[in-house]
């Protein structure tokens, strides 16, 4: 009885014991069983690679293969593991062989070790290697046989065998001692390859080579006599040299490496191996264009240029080139300017243009003013620091002129814009719109090359798709900037309305933005151009600290951004200059697009008055232009003024001072004064409304108009070059010009003025009343206060 109970207590022992033996056989393997840190590798399209970061440890670790090249695996299975596919992870044959030479020779002379217990032992960390780790091992290899396929169990040993040095696995290894991917690894590359992680601190490329050639060749003849290569192979892979000194890894777009790391720690998703949408060939030739203009931009001491390419239908990057790598010294060649927030300069203007149009302010040939303005103690200039009057709006847009468009901005809303930007995807307006004000379009607020150029794709991808989708808008074609293609397939929403702006109003304003000869700096036409079609806008920022351009047609976009990254100006760095010359160089890169299809849908034939652009009146010269369907309130002109001339058409008369066979109905192309002062420097041909007849003037009327100063009159005095306040130009527009003016300050004479009726005046700091008289008595009192220097 007694010896029966102690049988079956060892049996229960024996039970228990291989319970937990098999629950620790089923549950030994790591989960996951490498946790090593690795690298972040950068790729294209394509899976080539663009560039990589080292490891957390130091170490060149590349993320796990998915599967092992044909050439790798023959010849590492040749060297290390010829049963690899027949075994269980534990090669029975090869281990009592081992036992026997080990006994025979009285030290251990082979170890028998498979593939799979390489891979535990490394999976393990390498732990001592004795006896018990031995077993270990072999049950933990067949274990891993129970859990993966023999190709998943290839692609764990090849991505985390070392290769000498701090290079581990193949994908490294190839990179760095043959400089290209393991898929194009020859069989002679293979073969060195293969032959390293037995003992990479005895043998790697640039030690003992000799022995490395040895084992290398060794390694061939078997591979020949198996099979797996052919003879020739076999002799022409021996000629090939051994790997030199280990090769930089590429660093085709070291900026985007970045972004995609701290990108990924803000997520808390750091990121490992990232298939971008970059075209490797593209994104070189940009490098090469970059650094070939750097040259140039150097000699205006401009140290940083930033290119940016766009797919206009997936909106993702094709090249990414944050700065130019090569400019040297202390430049900030590190600065990321692709995603670093810079003054806008002029690129917002188009957007503006586009929004007026399908709100039904202008047309593409409206004409805006262009003069003297202030806002309260905002004073636009223009560049040229001159004045046109009035201008169409395509004219302004060409020339970039500033006054026309900060008061179109006025007219159509500072926080109805700001809002429009925002959802177009510049972010980086963080502020609300007061806090810009009309500075808003002018480059008052900042955003960076990728939301300016996410943001015209948006709207190249509207006007392409409209027309592609029978007149209908996709709501999700408007978003930001990518540089990996979205997961899954993306949802369609599609409506009548327009999400932001309408295809019309797009294409209308690409339409203006094609002109191929621009205005330089030094007021001279230059002439751009690729031989395609292309829409473009340059922006050059307060101080000469930013010169941008961005292009775009119905396949791409370019966002081009030069200047320097500390921010400091330079005297000549202008959008014109610097940028739009790297700008059609890279689209001369890019396949030959096409022009967008006019979207007729929204187009309709617009009569307009063929001299003001506005809806024609009576007594307007009509034309017709395409404008858009969706407008129905177009202003009227207020241009052309019905008004009566005498016999001579010499002056305006009344039918009070004038005989009915006398008076003479017209209708004439009429600018107000100070409209006409700047208008007629520039077209000297323009006769505008003829003045009164002596007697004939209504009552009310006066012939003068100060032009400057103008409300609100606080001004503030120049100092010149020594240091001398300068004058104060008081000018005046007049009816006679050829008649005196008589000019006072604080009721003291000042003098008097004929034809050109302008005075220059130093007035103390304080309030004064300027006060002019014309010798029909006629009196154009002005109040100003002087505020200092």
């Amino acid at each position: 009885m007694v010896k029966l109970f102690k049988k079956g207590k060892k049996r229960k022992i024996f039970g228990l014991i291989g319970i937990i033996g098999g629950i620790w056989f089923w549950l030994a393997l790591p989960n996951p069983l490498f946790d090593d840190p690795v690298s972040v590798v950068l790729e294209d399209e394509t899976g080539q690679l663009l560039g990589a970061r080292l490891a957390a440890d130091e170490q060149w670790r590349f993320p796990k293969m998915d599967t092992v090249p044909l050439s790798f695996a023959q010849a590492i299975i040749t060297y290390e593991d010829k049963r690899f596919e027949h075994h269980i992870g534990v090669d029975v044959r090869s281990l009592l062989r081992a036992i026997r030479q080990n006994f025979r020779a009285n030290k251990v002379i082979s170890g028998a070790s498979t593939l799979d217990m390489q891979v535990m032992r490394l999976a393990r960390k390498r732990k001592k290697r004795t006896i018990w780790q031995k077993l270990v091992e072999s049950i933990l290899a067949v274990r891993l046989n129970m859990r993966y396929s023999k190709n998943e169990i290839l692609a764990f040993y090849a991505s985390n065998a070392p290769f000498g040095g701090n290079i581990v696995g193949l994908e490294a290894a190839s990179w760095r001692y043959f400089g290209k991917s393991p898929k194009l690894l020859s069989a002679g590359e293979a073969a060195v390859l293969a032959v390293l992680p037995n003992n990479p601190s005895l043998v790697r490329p640039g030690k003992n080579e000799k022995i490395l050639l040895r084992k290398r060749n060794r390694l061939l003849d078997k591979m020949w006599a198996q099979g797996k290569i052919d003879s020739i192979s076999c002799v022409l892979s021996k000629e090939e040299p051994l790997p030199g000194k280990p090769h930089r890894l590429p660093s085709l777009a070291p900026h985007l490496l970045n972004y995609v790391i701290t990108s990924g720690h803000k997520n808390k998703r750091p990121p490992s191996r990232v298939r971008t949408t970059i075209d490797k060939n593209l994104q070189i030739r940009v490098n090469q264009i970059v650094d070939l203009q750097l040259r140039r931009l150097k000699a205006s001491e401009v140290n940083n240029c930033a290119v940016l390419v766009l797919d206009v239908e997936t909106g993702c990057a094709k090249a990414y080139v944050g700065n130019a790598i090569h400019t040297g010294g202390n430049h900030g060649a590190q600065v990321d300017v692709i995603q670093a927030n810079r003054s806008t300069g002029s690129v917002l203007k188009p957007l503006l243009v586009g929004l007026s149009l399908d709100d039904g302010l202008v047309t593409s040939m409206s004409l805006l003013q262009d003069i003297p303005t202030q806002y309260g103690r905002y004073h636009p200039e223009n560049f040229n620091r001159n004045y046109a009057g009035v201008l169409p709006l395509k004219t302004a847009l060409i020339r970039s002129l500033n006054i026309p468009f900060v008061r179109l901005l006025r007219t159509y809303g500072v926080e109805k814009f700001h809002h429009n930007l925002w959802a177009l995807g510049l972010k980086s307006l963080v502020h609300p719109a007061d806090y810009y004000g009309l500075t808003l379009v002018l480059g008052g607020a900042e955003t960076s090359p990728w939301q300016v150029g996410g943001a015209y794709a948006s709207l190249a991808r509207t006007l392409r798709h409209f027309y592609d989708q029978d007149g209908a808008y996709r709501l999700e074609d408007i978003h930001s900037a990518r540089f990996v293609l979205p997961q899954g397939k993306e949802a369609s929403t599609y409506t009548n309305e327009a999400p932001i702006m309408s295809a019309g109003a797009i294409w209308t304003t690409f339409e203006m933005m094609k002109a191929v000869k621009r205005p330089t700096i030094e007021g001279e036409w230059q002439r751009f151009g690729t031989g395609r079609p292309i829409a473009w806008k340059t922006g050059t920022s307060i101080g000469f600290r930013d010169a941008w351009a961005v292009g775009m047609d119905r396949d791409y976009v370019v966002a081009v951004w030069t200047g320097n990254a500390d921010g400091e100006g330079r005297a000549g760095l202008t959008g014109v200059r610097m940028a739009a010359p790297i700008l059609f160089d890279v689209f001369k890169q890019l396949p030959q697009g096409q022009w967008f299809d006019p979207p007729y849908d929204e187009l309709v034939a617009q009569p307009i008055c063929a001299q003001s652009g506005y809806l024609p009146k009576e007594g307007c010269p009509v034309d017709t232009i395409q404008g858009l369907a969706n407008v129905v309130d177009l202003p009227v002109c207020r241009y052309h003024v019905r008004t009566n001339l005498d016999a001579g058409h010499r002056f305006r008369v009344t039918r009070d001072c004038a005989k009915s066979e006398d008076i003479l109905p017209v209708s004439i192309f009429s600018l107000k004064p100070i409209e006409a002062y700047y208008y007629k420097l520039h077209h000297p041909d323009y006769q505008g409304l003829p003045p009164f007849r002596k007697g004939c003037e209504p009552s009310g009327y006066n012939p003068m108009q100060l032009i400057y100063p103008r409300e609100p009159n606080k001004i503030f005095v120049p100092i010149g070059l020594e240091g001398e306040k300068e004058k104060t130009v008081f000018e005046v527009a007049y009816d006679y010009p050829e008649e005196p003016l008589y000019w006072h300050l604080d009721n003291q004479f000042l003098g008097q003025t004929r034809h050109f009726h302008q005075m220059g005046l130093r007035p103390t700091v304080g309030k004064h009343v300027l006060t002019v008289v014309d010798k029909e008595g006629h009196r154009l009192v002005q109040r100003f206060e002087i505020v200092g220097e």
